[in-house]
């Protein structure tokens, strides 16, 4: 892995408050006092930013996550019940550590994003709104709804020959920008290819698609991207990438 992976020391404390504010979503004070040992009055005035932790103490924190692999049942459990998938849609934790890591993802590769763009169902919308954020660029909300005004209609026909539909504004991106694609997994996998050639006819350039749901991992042979570089963005390889720079 490239050097421009490894985090600075001045980078240490930003990534460690912004960690330990993710990880208390799923841990307790007392917990994270036992896997950090710092008392818990501590981490609380990192949280609410009363204090801020020196350097050595934000890169023993670091050394922490590394060694324990914080987030690691929250992948065991999505991987073991795909119902866990949408139990942690519903956590804001999750959600931020999807937003948080995705941005830290981009900016060590380098990879330059002009548009969030969802797929039509609220979870996707609120992920990649969150997402968006973090990232700092315009989101495009695609839709089942028509009222939204001036919609190209996306449609798709069934095996059963019934017609899906949805729609997407069509001025929340232009031609040649780059586009990061979010699909929570509500959505099944023909929505989701619709959206994308849709976006390769637009002369967009896909940099990277986002699955939350680890059974989309699986039906990427049917997706024919016109970029064929595009980055595969999960809860695992985005967490990886995440230990990659801690090492």
């Amino acid at each position: 892995m490239s050097s421009s992976l490894k985090i600075s020391e001045d980078e240490s404390r930003f990534l460690a408050y912004n960690l330990l504010k993710i990880v208390k979503s799923f841990y307790s004070f007392k917990e994270l006092e036992e896997i950090f040992d710092i008392p818990s009055q501590n981490i609380w005035r990192y949280l609410a930013l009363r204090a801020i932790p020196e350097k050595k103490t934000a890169l023993e924190i670091l050394e922490k996550f590394k060694e324990r692999r914080l987030f690691e049942y929250v992948l065991k459990s999505m991987l073991i019940d795909e119902s866990s998938s949408f139990k942690y849609l519903r956590n804001p934790g999750f959600l931020e550590l999807l937003g948080f890591l995705t941005a830290l993802m981009l900016k060590r590769y380098d990879e330059r994003v002009d548009c969030t763009i969802s797929m039509p169902d609220n979870y996707s919308s609120s992920i990649a709104t969150l997402v968006a954020s973090y990232i700092n660029t315009p989101i495009c909300l695609s839709s089942r709804s028509i009222a939204i005004k001036d919609p190209y209609i996306l449609s798709l026909v069934r095996s059963t020959g019934y017609v899906d539909a949805f729609t997407i504004p069509r001025d929340c991106f232009s031609k040649e920008d780059r586009v990061l694609v979010v699909d929570s997994g509500i959505e099944d996998i023909e929505v989701l290819a619709t959206l994308l050639n849709y976006l390769d006819r637009s002369y967009t350039k896909i940099v990277a698609i986002m699955f939350v749901s680890p059974s989309r991992e699986a039906e990427l042979s049917k997706l024919e991207l016109k970029n064929k570089h595009a980055r595969i963005l999960t809860p695992r390889s985005l967490i990886e990438v995440l230990y990659t720079i801690l090492l």
